[in-house]
C-alpha cells in the first residue's frame, strides 16, 4: 500500500511540472512576416518559383513509360 501512496504523490507532483516545461510557450503564434515589406516577400516568392521550376527542368527522373501510362488510365 505504501508503493502505491508514493507512486500516487510522484504522478500528482511530476504531472503538472511535466505539462509545463514540456508545454511552454509553443502555443503561441509566430509571425513570420515580421519585419518585411511586400516587396521583399514578393521577391523571395519569385526567386523560389524560378528556383522550382529550374530544379524540374534539370531532373534526371526519366518521365513514365507507355506502361506505366497505359496502368495510371485504367
Amino acid at each position: 500500500m505504501k508503493l502505491i501512496a508514493h507512486l500516487a504523490l510522484a504522478l500528482l507532483v511530476s504531472a503538472p511540472l511535466a505539462c509545463t516545461v514540456g508545454c511552454g510557450d509553443s502555443n503561441q503564434p509566430v509571425d513570420v512576416l515580421q519585419g518585411q515589406s511586400r516587396e521583399d516577400l514578393d521577391a523571395q516568392a519569385d526567386a523560389i518559383s524560378a528556383e522550382f521550376e529550374r530544379s524540374g527542368e534539370e531532373s534526371d527522373t526519366p518521365g513514365p513509360t507507355a506502361e506505366e501510362e497505359a496502368m495510371n488510365r485504367s
